[in-house]
Formats: structure tokens, C-alpha cells, sequence
């Protein structure tokens, strides 16, 4: 049997175990062991197996096992297997298996298997974006893209591209590019280009460069804009003296980064194509000093002169002339 409760509930049509109550409830067309609670809930076309509980939930086409709970919740088109809690819930044409939970979450075109949960999270999307998380008031509120993850308060809300992540109150916030990551409050919150990464509170604020890394830790923000860059801050000064300092390299062909156990000896630097005076070194590389560098001796004017190449080799005492003159000496 069936149950209708109230004026013209469940008038036309209703199937076998259907519960209708309420004001116009079910009333036309209820499908089997669908249930319609409150004030044109389930209206028209409530297929089987789905239930609309609140003011004009699930209101018109509400399709196969769905849910919707709430003032207009899963108002019109809501499709198989949707779940909508919340006033305005997955108000308009929401697809199939998606999930929208709070105050006008998902409410126009939320995608296939998107979740959105919290005040007007994933509020509107352009029909085809599918497989998105949006969790946090307006995360992805705005035509976001297929596979994106917005959690956090306004994180990704205008624009998110496919393949991106923003974590954090307004984290990637407009515009975030194919491919971008964003950790962190405001990290890439505007114009974060494509395959980027920002982490730490303003990192990349504003039109990160794509291909470019800003890890910012320093309390300000830290914007990079230019391509293919890696940005840090802080970091820490130490006395590149100590026995246990070593220099660190970056492989251009495995992009990995290591150190050289031998960093500790001395380099010798080519630089045959510039030229300074021995106290034009306290400004650089500084005080406290010795380096070693490849020269003309053309340029050094060595005793030497049947040799074409010398060894230059400068001792810097002091940032000034306190701390005595600089010296050179030549092999």
C-alpha cells in the first residue's frame, strides 16, 4: 500500500509503498517506496527509492535513490543516487552520485561524484566539471574544473582548473591554473600559473609564474614571477666554515639535489674576464676570505712571463683595513 497525507498529496498516480505528506506532496507521478515529506516535496516525477523531506525538496525529476533534505533541496533535476542536505542544497540540475551538504552547496550543475560541503561550496558549475572535493564556505563556489580539491574558506572559488589542489582559507583562490598545488592561507590566491606550487601562508600571492616553486615560511607573503624558479624563505645564515657545512648542488639532468662531502677544499674560479684591485674584494666576496681564481697573466702582470695561465690567490683579513691590507700571491 501507499500513504498520502494532506491536500491533493499524492493525486496522480502514486505507486505501491510511496509515502506522500504534506500540502501537494508526491502529487503526481510518485515512484515505488519513495517517501515526500513537507510542502510540494517530491512534486512531480519523484522516481523510485528517493526521498524529499523539507519545503519544495526534491521538487520536480528528482531521479532514482536520491536524497534531499531541506527548504528547495535538491530542488529540480536532481539526478541518481545524489545526496543534498541543506537549504538550497543541490537546488538545479544536480548529476549523479554527487554529494551537497549546507546552505546553497552545490547548488547549479554540481558535477558527476563531486562532493561539496559547507555554505554555497561548488554554488555553480558550468555542467561538465565531474570528480571534484570542495569543502569550506564558497571552496570551488564558481566554475571550477574537472578533478580539483578546494578545502579550506573561499579556497579555489572563481576558476579552478583541472588537476589543481588549494588547502587553506583562500588558497588558490582565483583563477588557479591546471596542474597548480596552493598549501596554505592565501598561498597562489591569484593567477597561480599552470604546474605550480605554493606553501606557507602568501606564498605566490599574486600571479605566480608557472613551473615556479614559493615555499615562504618568513611571515610576509613572497610572490615569484618568474618561470620555472624555486623561491624560499627563510633561510637560515650559518658560518660556512664549520667542519660540518657543506655546499649543495642541483643536477640539471635528475633534478636532484645533494652535497659534496668534499665541498670543505678549496675551489679555484675561472674568472679570467673580470679584473679588480686587491681591496675591491672586501665589498665581494667580503671580509675574512681567501679565494683562489684562474687568471690571464696578462691581467695580473706576474714575474711569470713565459706562462699564459696563473693562479691568483687573494686574502681578504677584514671587511676594512682595520683588519689589514689585502694581500696577493700568485703560483
Amino acid at each position: 500500500g501507499a500513504i498520502a497525507i494532506g491536500w491533493v498529496a499524492a493525486q496522480t498516480n502514486q505507486q505501491t509503498n510511496a509515502i506522500a505528506i504534506g500540502v501537494e506532496a508526491g502529487q503526481a507521478n510518485q515512484g515505488q517506496n519513495s517517501v515526500g515529506v513537507g510542502y510540494r516535496a517530491g512534486y512531480i516525477s519523484q522516481a523510485s527509492n528517493s526521498v524529499a523531506i523539507g519545503y519544495f525538496a526534491g521538487y520536480t525529476n528528482q531521479r532514482y535513490g536520491s536524497i534531499a533534505l531541506g527548504i528547495e533541496s535538491g530542488k529540480t533535476n536532481q539526478s541518481t543516487f545524489c545526496i543534498s542536505i541543506g537549504n538550497s542544497a543541490g537546488g538545479s540540475n544536480q548529476n549523479q552520485k554527487s554529494i551537497a551538504i549546507g546552505y546553497y552547496a552545490g547548488y547549479n550543475n554540481l558535477g558527476t561524484l563531486t562532493v561539496a560541503i559547507g555554505d554555497s561550496a561548488g554554488y555553480t558549475q558550468s555542467g561538465t566539471q565531474q570528480e571534484s572535493v570542495f569543502i569550506g564556505s564558497q571552496a570551488g563556489s564558481v566554475n571550477a574544473s574537472d578533478y580539483t580539491v578546494a578545502v579550506g574558506s573561499y579556497a579555489g572559488q572563481v576558476g579552478q582548473k583541472q588537476l589543481t589542489v588549494a588547502v587553506g582559507h583562500r588558497a588558490g583562490n582565483t583563477n588557479q591554473s591546471t596542474y597548480a598545488v596552493a598549501l596554505g592561507y592565501q598561498a597562489g590566491a591569484n593567477g597561480q600559473g599552470n604546474s605550480a606550487v605554493a606553501i606557507g601562508k602568501g606564498a605566490g600571492l599574486n600571479s605566480q609564474a608557472a613551473n615556479s616553486i614559493v615555499i615562504n615560511a618568513s611571515g610576509s607573503t613572497l610572490d615569484n614571477t618568474t618561470a620555472s624558479s624555486c623561491v624560499i624563505n627563510p633561510i637560515r645564515s650559518l658560518d660556512a666554515r664549520s667542519s660540518v657545512i657543506r655546499k649543495t648542488y642541483w643536477n640539471t639532468s635528475t633534478s636532484e639535489l645533494s652535497y659534496d662531502e668534499n665541498s670543505n677544499v678549496s675551489e679555484i674560479w675561472d674568472t679570467r674576464s673580470t679584473s679588480k684591485t686587491p681591496n675591491g674584494y672586501r665589498s665581494d666576496p667580503g671580509g675574512l676570505n681567501v679565494i683562489r681564481e684562474f687568471k690571464l697573466n696578462t691581467d695580473v702582470n706576474s714575474p711569470f712571463g713565459a706562462s699564459t695561465y696563473v693562479t691568483l690567490e687573494t686574502y681578504i683579513p677584514y671587511t676594512d683595513t682595520s683588519g689589514g691590507v689585502c694581500w696577493q700571491q700568485v703560483f
